[in-house]
């Protein structure tokens, strides 16, 4: 139980990471596409 409890808990860090690595190349990528387009 505690392991399945760890387990999850680990998958859901790296659902989170994902999605905040993603977050934040697709910012850089509108900054740098913003920062081009001048």
């Amino acid at each position: 139980m505690f392991r399945n409890k760890k387990f999850k808990t680990l998958e859901s860090l790296k659902l989170v990471l994902f999605f905040k690595l993603r977050d934040v190349s697709f910012k850089t990528r509108i900054s740098f596409y913003s920062s081009y387009d001048i």
